[in-house]
């Protein structure tokens, strides 16, 4: 079942609610329970199982990486959420990836039209 936490992530982090899922993973809304942050939790579904697919998925986690920290100051671009943390599944099959987590997504920011103004001119 693609909902299915690995019992050693769920002692890490508080799941608070699903938030998204796509072909490829699921993500849920998380609180790291030493920490106390509040993360976006993304399983990755078999990323492993070909190829393209483990090039895929190594492709998401070495941009996002490169994109959070880049530049000598270990700063990434302010407009896009950070990398925290890649763990491997029990299964070997699986990823689980955290992020900063963002009450919005890319998705609602298009559909709310709030960019047109800065784009029009």
């Amino acid at each position: 079942m693609t909902d299915v936490i690995d019992q050693r992530i769920l002692r890490r982090f508080d799941i608070c609610q699903k938030v998204g899922q796509g072909a490829y993973g699921v993500v849920w809304k998380a609180v790291h329970r030493k920490k106390g942050c509040t993360v976006a939790l993304k399983k990755c579904f078999e990323c492993f199982r070909c190829d393209v697919d483990a090039r895929r998925t190594f492709r998401e986690v070495m941009y996002l990486k490169a994109l959070s920290y880049g530049g000598d100051k270990n700063e990434g671009h302010p407009n896009i959420i950070k990398l925290y943390n890649v763990i491997r599944a029990d299964n070997d099959r699986d990823l689980y990836i955290t992020f900063e987590y963002s009450e919005t997504d890319l998705s609602q920011v298009i559909k709310s039209r709030i960019l047109e103004p800065m784009v029009s001119w």
